[in-house]
């Protein structure tokens, strides 16, 4: 049998075909093309891509030979001048440094700088949701109703009254105009942005948007109660805590998380993270660091009021950290009707009663309120209405010369109790700074029938020897102060009335005051640390039906010398 050739035919075949293609030429591919004239010519294929203008280095060390050349071999040749004034003055216009290409180099370099550190700035504020400078509806709506530059300065103040505290009238911080600049250079918006209100308006959206996109696409989660305290922690002003804030509290479940509702009577408990209490701390810290304390005062209050609106629509309550703060700082202001605001609202939520830590709070608004009667020239409350309405404020007395319990009168009569856990030290001081307001408001009828109503109630809290006297010293040394600025007494009275006559009568006795004398006793308050000796003074005794005791007192005024009444 013969074995079949064929598959060393075909590695020979193969082999011959490598070795005859291996030594035939090339041929050039070539590309028909037409010209100008429709005649055919061809050109050779360039299979390799054509270069991009991207890759050809670009020269730029090109020089222009000047046509004055050194030529010393050429002297007394008719093609050879010397060199003047004109050339050298033609060169240097040609070659010297152009002032106005420098000019646009720097101007294309700051444009650069300017768009490098928008970029940063833009990244900063969408990569950290701590960042108190991020955009949201209210600064649009802000910027939108702000004034043209410089109007704001022309508003006339002068029909301000000496009445008004002196902080009214002073710019608060949120009025700064350099607070929108600092926005937008935060939110890299270009200087150039608030020269025009469109294009301010624009670039305020463009980077409000792109958060709100960001914010979704990353589905960024906010701040926990430690990342926002540890935040609150580094704040610097009130702007800076309350943007944190608000930032913050973007749901009502963020509300319930940041401000839950305390279960324990007492929050004093440092164990658990209290947000309040660190929004509280901050304030205090920017407060303590202020140099113009009434202006801070103003920007707490505005920020307290404001947080409390935005708690109040998540269905929460402002936190009593922050309602001891907000009613602290109105009476520390002089504000009579925000200290009122912020009373009733303790009560109402029951604040004052259930939280110990409350009750420093009532404390220092009495102490404040005590100073400013007592510091002429410093908010002293030298207004009829506001005297009226503090002493609304202080007993609770209302239109229909009824008593109302939500007053200051009765939070140490309360704290006293046995039912509060305040000390009764600092419940007793609170009803001392009660009784010295009464006196510098001209109160002498309210002082004789608290001798009646509320000092047995006192009395029973207090040492049998040393707190019998201090009692009693504190109701003349009230009565005193009181006689200095009350109007002159109506003798005919009947024996007794009730504690909301007493209070209505004085209430309507405070526009008959001297407003000189209220000044006068409170000049003679501040000189004198210590009171006079009342043992000598020849007062009446308190336990005297009312019609006799003001006799007494009024036999006892005639008997003085004009001089020491």
């Amino acid at each position: 049998m013969i074995c079949s050739r064929w598959p060393w035919t075909l590695r020979l075949t193969s082999s011959a075909h490598q070795s005859v293609a291996r030594n035939q030429k090339r041929c050039k591919a070539f590309v028909r093309r037409l010209d100008k004239n429709n005649e055919v010519y061809y050109t050779i294929s360039n299979k390799r891509p054509p270069k991009s203008p991207e890759s050809i280095p670009v020269r730029d060390d090109f020089f222009e030979m000047p046509d004055l050349l050194l030529d010393l071999d050429a002297d007394g040749s008719r093609f050879v001048r010397p060199v003047d004034e004109a050339d050298e003055e033609r060169l240097e216009r040609k070659w010297d440094v152009n002032q106005k290409r420098l000019n646009v180099q720097h101007q294309l370099k700051q444009l650069r700088d300017q768009i490098d550190e928008s970029r940063k700035k833009a990244d900063d504020i969408l990569s950290n949701p701590a960042n108190i400078w991020r955009l949201d509806s209210h600064d649009i709506l802000s910027a939108a109703l702000r004034c043209p530059p410089g109007t704001a300065n022309q508003i006339d103040i002068s029909t301000a009254t000496s009445e008004a505290p002196p902080a009214l009238n002073r710019p608060t911080l949120s009025q700064d105009p350099r607070f929108l600049e600092t926005l937008c250079r935060e939110n890299g918006i270009p200087p150039h942005a608030l020269q025009d209100d469109q294009v301010l308006l624009e670039w305020m959206l463009l980077r409000f948007k792109s958060l709100k996109r960001s914010i979704t696409n990353r589905s960024e989660e906010p701040l926990s109660p430690s990342q926002l305290a540890s935040s609150l922690k580094d704040s610097t002003s009130i702007t800076d805590i309350r943007r944190l804030v608000f930032h913050a509290l973007s749901s009502a479940e963020r509300a319930q998380i940041y401000f839950p509702k305390t279960k324990a009577a007492n929050d004093d408990s440092k164990r658990t993270l209290n947000v309040a209490r660190e929004i509280r701390n901050a304030c205090l810290n920017v407060l303590n660091e202020h140099p113009e304390r009434a202006v801070v005062h103003l920007e707490i209050l505005g920020f307290i009021g404001n947080l409390a609106a935005r708690l109040s629509s998540y269905g929460a309550t402002i936190p009593p950290a922050l309602t001891g703060l907000a009613l602290r700082l109105s009476a520390a202001a002089g504000l009579t009707g925000a200290t009122s605001e912020w009373l009733h609202r303790g009560f109402v939520n029951r604040m004052w009663e259930k939280h110990t830590a409350s009750s420093k709070d009532v404390a220092e608004a009495l102490t404040t309120f005590t100073q400013h009667l007592g510091n002429p020239g410093e908010g002293g409350l030298y207004a009829v209405h506001d005297r009226q309405l503090f002493l609304q404020l202080l007993t609770g007395i209302d239109e229909n010369h009824a008593l109302s319990s939500d007053s200051l009168r009765s939070l140490p009569l309360f704290y006293l109790g046995e039912q509060s856990q305040v000390p009764t030290d600092r419940a007793y001081e609170m009803y001392e700074s009660y009784m010295t307001l009464l006196g510098r408001l001209g109160a002498v009828r309210t002082i004789w029938k608290e001798w009646h109503v509320s000092r047995p109630i006192v009395t029973r809290f207090l040492k049998p020897n040393d707190g019998i006297q201090r009692l009693k010293h504190l109701y003349e040394t009230s009565l005193l102060s009181a006689l200095r600025v009350a109007a002159p007494l109506e003798t005919r009275c009947p024996p007794d009335m009730e504690l909301g006559e007493c209070i209505a009568q004085d209430y309507h006795s405070i526009a008959a005051q001297d407003t000189n004398s209220w000044r006068a006793n409170a000049t003679e308050a501040a000189r004198s640390s210590k009171p006079t000796n009342i043992s000598s003074s020849g007062l009446p005794s308190f336990d005297l039906p009312l019609d006799e005791w003001i006799a007494k007192l009024d036999e006892a005024d005639h008997q003085r010398p004009p001089s020491a009444r």
